[in-house]
């Protein structure tokens, strides 16, 4: 598969994780699936507990785990490009996408965690800088 890159993917990433202002997609262009509208409570900025379960340069490739997951943790999955989160591990491309799980505590995440009937890559406390 070959990488994208450049200002005009950057452009794209940063569209998606803002979630607003975009035109609506083609009838002939299948849409990923996102997670539900964020609740007027979450704030940009905000620190939370995050799991990761899956990675994927193309947000495409996560749909049937996503599905599967949302309905085990309904508004607490993330499906969302890596630029909306601070505090990821370094390794990670600021290109792709992950699927996972946040909450509020570890206490709440590792419940989530138990939940989803996925094994975890990684967890790690980050900002989410981006909400739908």
């Amino acid at each position: 598969m070959r990488r994208r890159g450049g200002p005009i993917a950057l452009a794209l990433m940063l569209a998606a994780c803002g979630g607003r202002g975009q035109a609506p997609p083609s009838a002939s262009v299948p849409v990923p699936t996102i997670a539900p509208p964020a609740t007027p409570t979450d704030v940009i900025g905000t620190r939370v507990w995050l799991v990761v379960f899956r990675t994927a340069n193309d947000p495409f490739d996560l749909n049937a785990d996503t599905q599967t997951l949302l309905a085990r943790v309904g508004g607490a999955i993330r499906v969302s490009p890596v630029l909306c989160f601070d505090g990821l591990p370094a390794a990670m491309a600021p290109t792709d996408y992950l699927m996972g799980v946040a909450a509020p505590t570890k206490g709440e995440l590792q419940r989530l965690i138990a939940r989803s009937g996925f094994r975890a890559l990684f967890e790690v406390k980050v900002t989410e800088l981006c909400i739908d």
